[in-house]
């Protein structure tokens, strides 16, 4: 399975639109003959431009990180830099595939990791750098995957908390 970005926009967007709004809220606009998931798969499949078995759906954002991390063949012996200001889930999901999370400071001003902190975290070990945009504000992104493409590293982009 190959992921490409794509798919973690779309998870990305799956996640701050199910927890905003819940799958309860939604049921009143949905036909009956159709889940609430397989709406949300067509509707979504048709805006991206994608097959609808090209899109898997989580009931929580912890196991579809997991999923995202098994996909990229991370496990025991990688390790996963992530921002030191998160919520305990995320190191969680990275632990549940054996792997290692690795810490790095964030800028006080906007609450995310800085590419010179996370490029002193990179060992030969490092499979991938998740970065989190926090309370709306994203920052370095674009630094940040430059750095980790050059290395050959995954990056994540959670928008979870960018709201």
């Amino acid at each position: 399975m190959v992921l490409d970005a794509r798919c973690f926009h779309y998870l990305a967007f799956f996640l701050r639109t199910w927890f905003l709004h819940g799958a309860f809220e939604f049921t009143l606009y949905f036909p009956k003959t159709m889940s609430i998931q397989d709406t949300y798969r067509t509707d979504l499949a048709d805006f991206l431009g994608i097959n609808t078995d090209q899109i898997s759906l989580y009931w929580k954002g912890r196991v579809g990180l997991y999923a995202v991390l098994k996909a990229m063949g991370i496990g025991p012996g990688d390790e996963v830099i992530l921002p030191a200001f998160t919520c305990v889930v995320v190191p969680n999901a990275i632990l549940y595939t054996g792997a290692t999370p690795v810490y790095v400071d964030i800028d006080p001003n906007s609450l995310c990791c800085e590419t010179k902190s996370i490029e002193k975290a990179i060992t030969p070990h490092t499979k991938a750098i998740l970065i989190q945009n926090m309370l709306g504000l994203s920052y370095e992104v674009h630094d940040i995957v430059s750095l980790a493409k050059a290395r050959g590293i995954y990056t994540i982009e959670d928008c979870t908390h960018g709201f």
